[in-house]
């Protein structure tokens, strides 16, 4: 298995921002001890960055760290190395899926049935890598993978830094909201919903103010964003 470092990195990982415009930046998982060698091999071969970790609960760890210190950057792709049937039955993906929704949740497996493949895919998986195989071959099918990674980063960070500032609104600010999307004044909102004008007005700032929108039309954009079930 490929070393990792205390914190979880790899050493030779890069955290500039500036870099990161164009080079991926790759977190490769080991399930259960598996060797992680061949996909750090492959990524370094399209010259992405990696940061391996020998546990999914070590990656975990560095996620729950990540809000507390900015200099961790999410990862464009997330790929757990194992065989299919220690993925699924340690419920890697679907953790992924959840812990890392910034990130593209990829598997790399050493049992390719079509059977245990169908369900690595069925369980979220959006790439998918067969082991082992030719290094070049590999590197091929893994940028395959990122290159979609890299366009889509930035709309697809945005779409969950607008619904996690959307899960932030309370209920009666939602009721708020709904009639602001439909192009409804204040008055008409207060006289709708039964409560005072200088309440919606307050419940309308702090609808701004949490989705950090300047206008209406921006509001709209990013509610529209919010929704989209994928960030892609």
């Amino acid at each position: 298995m490929a070393p990792t470092s205390p914190a979880g990195f790899d050493e030779d990982a890069d955290n500039s921002h500036s870099e990161r415009v164009t080079k991926p930046l790759l977190d490769v998982i080991s399930c259960s001890g598996a060797d992680t060698t061949l996909v750090v091999t492959a990524a370094r071969l399209i010259q992405a960055d990696v940061r391996t970790f020998g546990s999914p609960e070590l990656w975990l760890d560095q996620l729950s760290r990540r809000e507390s210190d900015a200099s961790i950057e999410p990862a464009d792709v997330v790929m757990f190395v194992g065989s299919a049937e220690r993925l699924l039955s340690q419920r890697c993906l679907q953790r992924g899926l959840v812990a890392a929704p910034d990130s593209i949740i990829t598997a790399a497996i050493t049992d390719a049935s079509f059977d245990l493949t169908m369900s690595i895919v069925n369980h979220g998986a959006r790439g998918l890598l067969v082991l082992p195989g030719p290094t070049e071959r590999l590197s091929q099918h893994l940028k395959e993978i990122v290159d979609p990674a890299i366009r889509c980063r930035d709309h697809r960070r945005a779409v969950v830094r607008h619904r996690r500032a959307a899960a932030t609104l309370t209920a009666a600010e939602n009721d708020v909201l709904e009639a602001m999307l439909t192009g409804m004044p204040n008055k008409q909102i207060a006289l709708r919903l039964s409560i005072g004008l200088r309440t919606v007005e307050l419940r309308r700032s702090k609808i701004m103010k949490k989705m950090k929108a300047k206008s209406l039309a921006q509001l709209i954009s990013f509610i529209c964003l919010a929704q989209q079930q994928d960030g892609c």
